[in-house]
């Protein structure tokens, strides 16, 4: 189901059983965007993985509460993984006003920090032409995690020239977003998508949090496979 819109401001997350979770999202996006006024100029697209808990009836119950936000649930026929599940929800997107209007990804687990939306948004509105990333500065993992992500980076740095890819966590100009939404890397690798077109970027600063559950999902085995 494919879905239009002409507020400014797009939000896309993937999920997958959260019901505990989502509803502390998005009274936290509810929360930000109200400080900044942009609860009408706003609209969260939510893209439910398979999810096999009750995290559809959370978020319907959270709507429920809080109409002034526009939040909308898209449900594929099958789990994506998170990053195919960005890819298919910026697919079913159709955006009405391409030169005024920007697609905000991020995890709705809490770990992006969403007290950097206002700066972000800032830099997005001064340059609406370009892609704006996230550089997380601080990272909560296992000291396990961390002693072997600082080889990883080295590697990475060593073989690309380049430093790690950005996250989820990212400003997609929506002129953009049917050449991202095309490109065989978006359903692998969200951001590397963007950066194999060789749009114009900016980074901007931001921690990483704790997640909402209070643990990180980051492991060894999942950063080696990340890898």
């Amino acid at each position: 189901m494919m879905i239009s819109s002409s507020k400014p401001w797009v939000f896309l997350s993937a999920f997958r059983n959260e019901a505990q979770t989502l509803p502390l999202y998005l009274e936290e996006m509810y929360q930000v965007l109200g400080k900044m006024n942009l609860l009408p100029d706003s609209c969260l697209v939510l893209i439910d993985d398979y999810s096999l808990d009750s995290s559809i009836q959370a978020i319907d119950d959270w709507k429920e509460k809080n109409p002034e936000l526009e939040v909308v649930v898209l449900s594929p026929m099958t789990n994506l993984g998170n990053q195919g599940a960005l890819a298919w929800g910026l697919s079913e997107l159709n955006l009405t006003e391409p030169l005024d209007q920007w697609v905000f990804s991020m995890d709705p687990d809490g770990e992006d920090d969403l007290s950097s939306l206002p700066e972000m948004i800032r830099l997005a509105k001064d340059e609406p032409e370009k892609v704006i990333y996230s550089v997380r500065t601080v990272r909560h993992d296992s000291l396990k995690v961390k002693l072997l992500y600082k080889p990883f980076k080295w590697l990475y740095r060593t073989m690309t020239s380049k430093d790690i890819l950005p996250n989820n966590f990212m400003i997609l100009p929506a002129r953009y977003q049917k050449a991202v939404a095309l490109s065989p890397f978006t359903p692998v690798y969200y951001s590397l998508a963007t950066l194999r077109l060789n749009l114009p970027w900016l980074s901007n600063p931001s921690p990483r949090r704790h997640r909402y559950g209070g643990q990180s999902t980051q492991n060894v085995y999942n950063l080696i496979t990340h890898a």
